[in-house]
């Protein structure tokens, strides 16, 4: 049977977990500033050379320099932010549902930089769910094959429902900035020209960073609907005769992509997570609920009722 309940609560394993929380909210600090830098100060501009139609040619000069600055130093060290973290929440997930480390994907943190960051996590703990049970407890009495998938279809359902009411949210304000420019322009009577250069050009790098995050966001939901989809066959497969060394293999290239979207996905704000957290967990608790019971009738398991168990993120 499976060793994921003791496995995840262990100290080391609690400290990575710490860590890639830290790396992430710490990424998520650099992207409202992106989000500040692109969209607050050229609307500040804009507002300026509405008044000072003279200074139009600088506020223009001054969008290019954000946008050089957000893709030279914000994306990049958003970037890097989010691949440490992936990578400490890979080696939670290889010791804990016993997979083998892919070397190709990158090399396991130091334990020093572990340290570090989930110090920094536990000086804000207090104010943060818990990172007790990360898993479903209700797997325990599962086999480690079984047990394993459920936790990995565990992490693509929940990211992919936030990321699709996200991108909807960040496509409504896009088309919301941009029928406030062509009001103001329509108001102001601009000509074309003064147009794109006082409303549109400022907005540039506002409009690069929304139409980036709803492609990304889009994408990212779609593409772990899709995996969940493949583990939902590759579910089928494991109560039938399928060997379990296939489904370890299938896991672990499942896993793959899991890594990978951690690594690529876009970032979605903790009041996200925090709005949609009890519905989902509800929905989670009881899908996962019903495959246990399904996973206890095939193999003949004598366990406590799965729905009596809580499912903790």
């Amino acid at each position: 049977m499976t060793k994921i309940a003791e496995r995840q609560n262990e100290p080391l394993q609690i400290d990575r977990l710490a860590a890639q929380r830290q790396l992430y909210s710490t990424a998520k600090k650099l992207f409202v500033i992106q989000m500040l830098l692109t969209g607050l100060l050229p609307m500040l501009s804009v507002l300026v050379t509405l008044m000072y139609p003279e200074i139009k040619n600088a506020a223009a000069l001054l969008a290019v320099f954000i946008l050089m600055v957000d893709m030279a130093w914000l994306d990049n060290s958003i970037k890097n932010l989010k691949s440490t973290a992936a990578l400490i929440q890979e080696s939670f997930d290889c010791y804990v549902l016993s997979l083998p480390w892919n070397s190709l994907k990158g090399k396991e943190q130091d334990y020093e930089l572990v340290k570090y960051w989930s110090q920094k996590y536990k000086k804000r703990e207090n104010n943060m769910p818990s990172l007790k049970d990360w898993y479903p407890t209700s797997l325990t009495l599962l086999p480690a094959h079984l047990s394993r998938i459920l936790c990995q279809r565990a992490n693509c359902r929940w990211d992919s429902e936030q990321r699709k009411h996200y991108s909807t949210a960040i496509l409504l304000l896009f088309f919301l900035f941009l029928g406030i420019a062509i009001l103001i322009g329509l108001t102001m009577k601009l000509s074309v020209y003064d147009f794109f250069l006082i409303l549109i050009i400022p907005f540039v790098p506002a409009f690069k960073l929304l139409i980036t995050q709803f492609m990304e966001q889009k994408d990212a939901a779609v593409r772990l609907e899709r995996l969940r989809d493949h583990m939902h066959k590759l579910w089928g497969d494991a109560k039938r005769d399928v060997s379990v060394e296939q489904l370890n293999y299938a896991s672990r290239t499942i896993q793959d992509e899991i890594f990978e979207g951690r690594r690529k996905n876009p970032l979605i704000f903790d009041w996200v997570f925090k709005m949609f957290r009890g519905r989902h967990e509800q929905e989670m608790q009881y899908s996962t609920a019903q495959y246990v019971d399904e996973a206890r009738q095939k193999l003949g398991l004598d366990m406590p009722d799965a729905n009596k168990e809580i499912v903790s993120r």
